[in-house]
């Protein structure tokens, strides 16, 4: 049993070894760049925020003023479209 993990090891290191040298190089800051700028995850969080940030200023118009609720409510409805 030991032998074969280290077979196996053996062949998971000479396949690293040798595939290597195929790899391009990057720089980190390229890397991170990189995955910055194509990760979905960014977009995500910031439609997030949004949602957030509009419902926060509808409870704020609405908590505000309370008598001019219908009128503040179809003005902002008005606004987003």
């Amino acid at each position: 049993m030991a032998l074969h993990f280290k077979k196996l090891a053996f062949a998971v290191a000479a396949g690293l070894i040798l595939s290597a040298g195929s790899v391009s190089s990057q720089t980190l800051g390229s890397a991170l760049t990189a995955a910055y700028n194509n990760s979905g995850l960014l977009e995500q969080n910031r439609a997030l925020l949004r949602a957030a940030d509009e419902d926060v200023a509808q409870a704020m118009l609405v908590q505000l003023m309370p008598r001019e609720r219908h009128k503040l409510l179809h003005l902002w409805a008005w606004w987003q479209s």
